[in-house]
């Protein structure tokens, strides 16, 4: 069985809303975005046109999330 260990010492700690992460509304990309974005903190401010370079997704072939997947997203998060 696996274990996942969790670092005591990590200085923050985040509490997310269930409903969030169970939203079927949301896709998966849009979950993990809010999550991100979330965790940010209260005083951030960050534009829409910077989000692609912001939330970096090694999986991909440019290391970021594209333009027009960020609008979709956004537009999730809208709707």
């Amino acid at each position: 069985m696996s274990r996942i260990r969790i670092d005591d010492s990590a200085e923050y700690w985040w509490s997310l809303p269930c409903s969030l992460l169970r939203d079927s509304r949301l896709s998966y990309e849009a979950r993990g975005v809010a999550c991100h974005l979330l965790s940010l903190g209260r005083n951030w401010q960050l534009r829409a046109v910077a989000l692609p370079r912001v939330l970096h997704d090694q999986s991909r072939a440019k290391g970021h999330l594209g333009r027009d997947l960020c609008r979709r997203i956004l537009r999730e998060f809208e709707d």
